[in-house]
């Protein structure tokens, strides 16, 4: 049996008619519950591979190329 995390803190941005276009079929093709669920993984996996990156050289160099 999965058990959910309660989730208390809402996250809200906008999207024009193409971007939500392009979640919403993303969505389908990853088999995500929800629009909800499909921006909650891709943040939630940015945001890990940002931390990963923090302390390499890989993310020095790209933090210099940003710059």
């Amino acid at each position: 049996m999965v058990v959910l995390k309660r989730r208390s803190r809402l996250v809200t941005f906008r999207v024009s008619a193409d971007e939500y276009d392009t979640l919403m079929k993303s969505c389908v093709a990853s088999g995500a519950r929800s629009i909800a669920d499909f921006a909650r993984a891709a943040a939630l996996q940015r945001a890990q591979m940002l931390d990963a990156q923090s302390g390499t050289l890989h993310g020095d160099l790209t933090t210099l190329g940003n710059a």
